[in-house]
């Protein structure tokens, strides 16, 4: 790929195995829209890769059959705004990294297989909007944090295990 690449669409194509490795390899990649793919595999392949997307602001992994686990370093993309995962195999726990990525404003990880609870640190994302972990596996309360949360507008946990704490 040109090395000043900064968007790349290939959604709805039938790239299938892994995330290719050369979509990775790119430091200025800004904007990575993989969706409605047969993507399979780890998240993001090696967790070496992560650090080599240091720029990127939206990443569209929805409606593949990625398995495992979120990155655990996956809070090493400090620029990130919009996480789009969904509709996928993803199990595993939320990262805890994912609190301190305080540019992220939509999140969406439905339609997985994630357990665990919710990080209570998500509620400090000061610019969070958007919240979606419908029909996973998560488990425990949702966290005060998170339930008040003055930025956040769309929040949908449906379909999970989990209980509601007033305190």
């Amino acid at each position: 790929l040109p090395p000043k690449l900064v968007m790349l669409d290939a959604s709805g194509n039938r790239l299938s195995a892994v995330v290719p490795e050369a979509f990775l390899y790119t430091e200025h990649m800004q904007h990575l829209n993989l969706s409605r793919n047969g993507l399979s595999g780890a998240v993001i392949g090696a967790p070496a890769n992560i650090k080599r997307l240091s720029s990127l602001q939206a990443l569209d992994l929805s409606h593949n059959r990625l398995t495992g686990g979120l990155p655990e370093d996956l809070g090493s993309l400090r620029h990130l705004e919009v996480l789009v995962a969904n509709a996928n195999a993803i199990d595993g726990s939320l990262p805890d990294g994912l609190g301190s990525m305080e540019r992220l404003r939509v999140i969406d990880l439905a339609d997985n297989a994630l357990h665990g609870p919710i990080p209570e640190d998500l509620g400090e994302l000061p610019g969070l909007a958007a919240l979606d972990l419908r029909n996973n596996k998560l488990s425990g309360a949702v966290p005060l944090s998170v339930l008040t949360l003055e930025t956040l507008q769309h929040l949908d946990v449906s379909q999970n295990d989990l209980s509601w704490s007033a305190t």
